[in-house]
C-alpha cells in the first residue's frame, strides 16, 4: 500500500496480500467484503489528497458494488512471424498476440474464450481463482493503421464471470532513423521537439523549453513549481526501441521545489500499455533516483508518490536501468511533475536535459512495408488414436459455415491437409471414426496452418 493510500489503494493492497498467502476462498471472502461495502471493483477515487469539507471540496468517491471480473494486466507479446517476420507490426500484416488474463477475483472463471475484434479468437478454458493463463491470437493489422502510431486493438472476453472487455494499443511499424540523445537544443523556446508531446493535468503550469539554467545551452525542458492552484505537467517522450535486457537511460536534471509537496517521477509505458512508474514497471535507478515522498497535497495528482523533491543544488546525473522484459520492445518514457496548491520557491521547478541512452535510441521516423497476405491457405495436420498411433481413413470434415463441409479422408500414417482454403475467416475442423471420439478443433486462418492435430479417445 503506498503512503497516504486511498480506499481503493488500501483495498487493492489487501487483496494482493490475499493472493499472495492466502486461498481462492480468502480471496472471493474479501471481494464480497468490499463489494457490500461499495469499494466493489469498479469503485473509483477523484482528486485523491483533495479536500471535502462539507462535501464541496475537490475528492470524489464513485460507489461500486460489482464483483470483479477478469483482468489483462500483464503485457502482451507481439510476434510477427506469420508475416514478414523482422519483429515489428505493419499495416496489412498477420501478427500473434500472445494475450495473458488474470483472474484475481477468487472464484473459478470457467468457459473462458477471447475474440479479437477484426481477429481471431481463443479458447482459455477454465482460469483459477488466483492464477493467469496466456493463449496465442492471430489479428491482421489494419491497411490504413498509421506508420509509426498506436493502434487499438478491442479484446472481448466472456466467461462464467460475465463478459469484458480491454482496449490495448500497438505500436505499427519498424523503426527507420534513430538517435541515442535528445538535449532539446535543436528548437525555439517554448517550443519542443518534433515526436515529444506535454500536457498539463488538474490546472497545472505546462513544460516547456527554456533557456533559462540549461544543461547544455540553449534550452532545457522546464516544468514551474506553482505557487497557487498546483496540478500538473506531462512531458512524453517518442517512441523508444530497446534492443538490450541491459539497456539504460541516463538524464540530467536540476530541481528546486518545496521539499514533501511538489515534485517529479519517471513513468513507462511498455509495448503501448498503460503507464508505470519505472519502478513498479520493474526498472531501476543505478543512480539519483527518488529522495522523497510526496504528501497528499490538495490537487497534486502525484501525492503519495516516491520522487525527487526539495532542492537538487544544481543538475544531478540520474541513472536508470530499463525493466528487462523491455528487450526487443518499442516503449515510452514520460516525465511528470505535480504541485499542491500553495508554497513554491521562487522561480522553482524542474529541468530535464541531456536524455541519452544505451541499449535503445529513439526513433526518429518508422519504415512499414510488407507483403500482401495471401489470399489463400493450408490447414494440415495428424489424426492419432489414444496409443500415439496415426489413424488411417478417419473422416476430416471442414466446416465453412457456408454450404455443405469439405471433406477429406486421413492416410495411412493418419496425416490429412485441406488446400486453397480462404484466408481470414475461423473455421471448424472435426473427425469422425467408427471407433474412437474426437473434440472439434476452432481455427481461425490467416495463413497455412499445421499441426492441427485430433487425439482420439474410447
Amino acid at each position: 500500500s503506498p503512503p497516504s493510500p486511498t480506499f481503493v489503494n488500501a483495498r487493492d493492497a489487501i487483496i494482493a496480500a490475499g493472493v499472495a498467502g492466502g486461498t481462492p476462498a480468502d480471496v472471493a471472502d474479501m471481494w464480497a467484503g468490499f463489494a457490500v461495502r461499495g469499494l466493489g471493483a469498479d469503485a473509483i477515487v477523484q482528486h485523491p489528497g483533495g479536500n471535502s469539507t462539507s462535501g464541496t471540496g475537490t475528492a470524489r468517491v464513485t460507489q461500486s458494488f460489482a464483483p470483479p471480473n477478469l483482468f489483462q494486466v500483464e503485457s502482451i507479446q507481439i510476434s510477427d512471424a506469420s508475416g514478414d517476420n523482422d519483429g515489428f507490426p505493419e499495416p496489412g500484416e498477420i501478427i500473434t498476440l500472445t494475450v495473458p488474463l488474470t483472474n484475481n477475483t477468487g472464484n473459478l472463471a470457467t468457459g473462458v474464450t477471447l475474440q479479437v475484434a477484426g481477429g481471431g479468437s481463443a479458447n482459455f478454458g477454465a482460469i483459477a481463482g488466483t492464477s493467469t493463463s496466456s493463449q496465442q491470437v492471430t489479428y491482421v493489422v489494419p491497411t490504413d493503421a498509421t506508420c509509426g502510431g498506436l493502434t487499438s486493438v478491442t479484446l472481448n472476453v466472456n466467461s462464467s464471470l460475465g463478459p469484458v472487455a480491454f482496449v490495448r494499443d500497438i505500436f505499427i511499424g519498424k523503426p527507420g532513423s534513430t538517435i541515442p540523445i535528445e538535449n532539446f537544443d535543436n528548437v525555439t523556446a517554448p517550443g519542443i521537439p518534433a515526436g515529444w508531446t506535454a500536457e498539463a493535468i488538474s490546472g497545472g503550469t505546462n513544460f516547456i523549453s527554456s533557456s533559462a539554467l540549461p544543461d547544455t545551452p540553449p534550452n532545457s525542458m522546464f516544468a514551474l513549481d506553482p505557487l497557487t492552484v498546483g496540478g500538473g505537467t506531462n512531458l512524453t517522450s517518442p517512441a523508444i526501441a530497446v534492443s538490450s535486457p541491459t539497456a539504460t537511460l541516463s538524464f540530467r536534471n536540476n530541481y528546486n521545489t518545496e521539499i514533501d509537496w511538489d515534485g517529479g517521477v519517471l513513468e513507462i509505458s511498455i509495448s503501448g500499455g498503460g503507464f508505470k512508474d519505472i519502478l513498479a514497471a520493474g526498472g531501476s535507478f543505478q543512480q539519483n533516483g527518488y529522495n522523497r515522498i510526496l504528501g497528499a497535497g490538495t490537487n497534486n495528482p502525484l501525492g503519495g508518490r516516491s520522487s525527487w523533491s526539495g532542492n537538487s543544488n544544481g543538475y544531478v546525473t540520474t541513472v536508470v536501468q530499463f525493466p528487462p522484459n523491455t528487450a526487443g520492445s518499442i516503449v515510452q518514457l514520460r516525465w511528470r511533475f505535480g504541485a499542491d496548491d500553495n508554497t513554491a520557491p521562487i522561480g522553482g521547478g524542474w529541468h530535464i536535459d541531456t536524455i541519452s541512452l544505451v541499449g535503445a535510441t529513439f526513433i526518429t521516423s518508422f519504415e512499414c512495408s510488407v507483403p500482401p497476405p495471401p489470399a489463400f491457405a493450408n490447414i494440415s495436420g495428424r489424426i492419432i488414436n489414444p496409443f500415439g498411433t496415426g489413424l488411417r481413413n478417419a473422416n476430416v470434415s471442414l466446416n465453412t459455415g457456408q454450404g455443405e463441409p469439405i471433406k477429406v479422408l486421413s492416410s495411412s500414417l493418419g496425416y490429412y491437409q485441406f488446400d486453397n482454403v480462404p484466408v481470414g475467416s475461423g473455421y471448424v475442423v472435426s473427425v469422425a471414426s467408427k471407433r474412437y471420439r474426437f473434440q472439434s478443433q476452432q481455427v481461425n486462418l490467416f495463413n497455412n496452418l499445421t499441426n492441427v492435430d485430433f487425439v482420439g479417445e474410447e
